[in-house]
């Protein structure tokens, strides 16, 4: 439909009340910036990786979707999720993180995203196809050593 801006400025629109929802609690896990964890869970679903010469770029981010896992020294009702940004290449050099696929069984330091995003968010990332998983707030992930 085509229509004019001043019938959108002087139009006789009907005003509808609209009512606030209370929002749903989050089932994801967001550290507290500057909070270290370290959890182990289950990979649910992991971005493409490029390979490595093959991208105009050197280095790249991955997210992970990480389920099945509880905060230590805190109780929860149920296992947690994560969308997690990892980084899977490093100067055209996948790293182990490139590796991780679904179902594999993998423990991580977590981070806000926050703590690292002035660092991270620059580098070309892969996300996952999941829109509702977009949505969460991503938590900074690292393998230990």
């Amino acid at each position: 439909w085509q229509f004019a801006a001043r019938e959108l400025a002087f139009g006789n629109w009907k005003l509808l009340e609209l009512q606030l929802g209370t929002p749903e609690e989050s089932r994801f896990y967001t550290p507290a910036p500057g909070e270290q964890v370290q959890v182990t869970g289950i990979v649910e679903a992991a971005s493409s990786v490029p390979r490595p010469g093959s991208v105009p770029y050197s280095d790249h981010v991955m997210a992970v979707h990480l389920s099945g896992f509880t905060i230590p020294n805190q109780p929860a009702a149920e296992p947690l999720q994560a969308l997690v940004y990892l980084e899977s290449m490093r100067e055209n050099v996948w790293t182990p993180a490139a590796r991780l696929r679904p179902g594999d069984r993998v423990t991580l330091r977590l981070r806000a995203w926050s703590d690292v995003a002035a660092q991270f968010e620059q580098i070309n990332r892969t996300d996952l196809d999941d829109p509702a998983i977009q949505l969460e707030e991503p938590v900074w992930g690292e393998l230990p050593l």
